[in-house]
């Protein structure tokens, strides 16, 4: 506390409105007695008009620093009072406030001890007394008395008494600034509380409600305040059917903490349990968030439906290619049971070795953001086959655009590509066809000349001996060539096949047996199995006898070259649309499978095959108005062909003669040369 006077203190001059009985004590207790509910501006209002009436000066002062030089006044009371409040001032140009001021700011524990200062740098004041005010630091308060009345001054006990008095009030206002505080948050955290939309109950270890939310109690009907202190079992109406326990929220663990899915009044709810406690004794507070999750449980619900129910696979999966989800229709394309068998392996595990590198291709390119649209590529199945499908890949994008997943459609396309195989070869037969006539036709005019004019020379007798053996060799090759001529038309242009009803197991037994019969070399073991009851098929027996037989030829030669014991397995199958005869044996395979059926194809040696086999048989079965195709086994071993015939009307079919005694009841025979 600094003061400062220019004249001697006289108790003349000292002026008190309150009376002798009164003492400073009472009028801090009173002052003090009286704060409860005021504001910071009310007490230093009340500390003006009190330290003025106490001291008898002629005005009372609080006042904050803004700057060094410059002061706001907070409070005054007494002279120029109303003009002064709220006022910038200039303090800092007084000396001992300026003092005061810098002393407040190096510490505010600080003591002042009363000093005496000129007052000649404040105009119209006999005397100041000095005091500091605890505000904020860095931001010094000061309160000053001072006497008007010329000769007027302040004793060293008024100083003490003010410097006392000031301490208290800034105290007092601190705590009513911090009380200001605490009320306020307090009300805004009530506010934000009862702002949240999720549902909010806090109980105690009897399960009595310690607090709760507007958005809850309003789902009750109640208000907040009619809710508290009431047992959880108030809360009924959220339970879920059947529940009796005493909350409605909490698991059968009372002390669980965690999430669990609620189903109340038919919506569904997230409860987030947390439990609280303040020491090892408090049996503490469970504190529960209910999320209304049925909007996004109906929007899961929906595209559930709509992922699982589309025809179309599709999957999901990560930056690796590694499997997320899969749909209901992808999991059946690939014979699965269900989609957990693939959920975590990578994409590439389903494509073969030999096409694993364009999987990785395509998922690279979706990763960089690209669309893959058509990949035709095969996939495994289950059973071990492999199918066609076309896959197409999009890369998903996060809210800031950048790829996080991958998401695939899968549709299979094994029948699609087969048939347009099947187009692709039937045209290019055509062609070949058109091609092969011509040529026939304009070989066949010269080739006649050549064998009339060979068989004329050899039946002149003329002719010396020495030349009649290289006219046998012309006239035997002419009719070599002959031969070929009759096959190529044969091919272009089949012949007619006759309308009767054509049991295809009497003709395979009958290919066979003239087949095996004439048959030499390494032994080779022969299996039927052909399905009794066959439905006939419409066709001449002679025409699919030499498809038969021209298949099994190439069989027996294939399985010859083979490194292993010959098997050859024909098998007849009873269709929807019609019969399927299979001939698969264990040789070698074939190298290129689309042109087996191509003019002048083969796999054999040199001037040990025409190559014309296989392209009349792909005519006759034509004729038949069936199908003939070939395929690699999948076990690497042999090749497989497939002759597929439409099946006879029920008028036109025969009746079957007994199946002879030696084959079996199933139709399977074991024939072995």
């Amino acid at each position: 506390m600094r003061s400062l006077s220019n004249s001697t203190p006289a108790t003349s001059q000292k002026s008190r409105v309150t009376t002798c009985e009164d003492s400073f004590a009472s009028l801090l207790a009173k002052f003090a007695g009286s704060v409860r509910g005021r504001d910071e501006a009310g007490l230093y209002r009340q500390f003006c008009e009190s330290m003025r009436a106490w001291l008898g000066a002629s005005g009372v002062m609080c006042v904050a620093a803004i700057t060094e030089e410059e002061y706001r006044v907070v409070e005054a009371d007494g002279r120029d009072a109303e003009s002064l409040r709220d006022a910038r001032i200039l303090l800092g140009q007084i000396p001992v406030i300026r003092d005061a001021a810098d002393s407040l700011k190096a510490g505010w524990d600080n003591e002042f001890s009363a000093a005496r200062y000129p007052v000649e740098a404040m105009a119209g004041a006999s005397a100041i007394v000095v005091a500091p005010l605890i505000r904020e630091k860095g931001k010094p308060g000061i309160a000053l008395a001072f006497h008007s009345d010329a000769g007027a001054a302040f004793t060293e006990s008024q100083a003490n008494e003010f410097s006392a008095f000031a301490a208290l009030a800034g105290s007092l206002v601190q705590n009513a600034a911090l009380l200001s505080w605490i009320e306020r948050s307090k009300k805004q955290w009530i506010q934000d509380f009862d702002a949240i939309t999720d549902l909010i109950a806090v109980h105690d270890a009897q399960n009595c409600l310690l607090r709760l939310n507007r958005a809850l109690a309003e789902l009750c009907g109640r208000s907040p305040a009619e809710l508290v202190g009431a047992p959880m079992s108030a809360l009924r109406n959220l339970a879920a059917p059947g529940d009796a326990s005493a909350c409605p929220f909490c698991s059968g663990d009372a002390e669980a903490s965690g999430e669990r899915l609620l189903i109340a009044q038919g919506r569904s709810y997230l409860v987030s349990t947390s439990h609280v406690r303040e020491s090892a004794q408090d049996s503490g507070r469970t504190i529960h968030v209910l999320k209304d999750m049925t909007s996004q449980r109906e929007a899961e619900r929906r595209y559930r439906e709509l992922f699982e129910g589309i025809q179309e696979g599709l999957f999901f999966c990560d930056l690796d290619g590694r499997i997320l989800e899969i749909n209901h229709a992808l999991v059946e394309m690939l014979g699965l049971e269900r989609g957990a068998e693939l959920r975590g392996r990578l994409l590439g595990f389903l494509v073969p070795a030999a096409r694993r590198r364009e999987m990785e291709s395509a998922l690279e390119s979706a990763r960089a953001g690209q669309q893959i649209w058509n990949l035709e590529l095969p996939l495994r199945r289950t059973d071990g086959g492999a199918r066609q499908f076309s896959l197409n890949l999009s890369p998903m994008r996060d809210e800031t655009g950048g790829v996080r997943g991958i998401v695939g459609s899968v549709a299979d396309v094994t029948d699609a590509s087969v048939l347009r195989a099947k187009l692709m070869q039937a045209g290019k037969m055509a062609a070949v066809g058109q091609l092969v006539a011509g040529v026939a036709h304009e070989v066949n005019n010269p080739l006649a000349a050549i064998l009339g004019f060979s068989q004329l020379l050899l039946e002149n007798p003329e002719i010396p001996e020495s030349a009649r053996e290289e006219l046998g060799l012309i006239l035997l090759e002419a009719q070599r060539t002959k031969s070929i001529v009759v096959n190529l038309l044969q091919f272009a242009r089949p012949a007619a096949v006759p309308s009767d009803a054509v049991d295809v197991n009497d003709v395979l037994r009958q290919t066979l047996r003239s087949r095996v019969g004439g048959f030499g070399g390494p032994e080779v073991d022969v299996f039927l199995s052909l399905e009794e009851n066959l439905a006939a098929v419409v066709g001449d027996a002679q025409q699919l006898q030499q498809v038969f037989l021209n298949i099994l030829n190439n069989a027996f030669d294939a399985v010859r070259e083979a490194p292993r014991r010959g098997r050859i397995e024909i098998e007849t199958l009873q269709k929807e649309s019609g019969v399927e005869i299979i001939f698969r044996d264990n040789g070698l395979g074939i190298a290129d499978t689309d042109s087996v059926f191509d003019p002048f194809y083969s796999t054999k040696e040199t001037g040990k095959g025409t190559g014309l086999g296989l392209s009349i048989c792909y005519g006759l079965v034509q004729a038949h108005g069936g199908e003939i195709f070939c395929a690699n086994n999948a076990d690497g071993a042999g090749c497989a062909f497939h002759v597929r015939l439409p099946q006879a009307a029920i008028s036109e079919e025969v009746e079957r003669s007994d199946v002879a005694p030696e084959h079996s009841a199933s139709g399977a025979r074991n024939l072995r040369r």
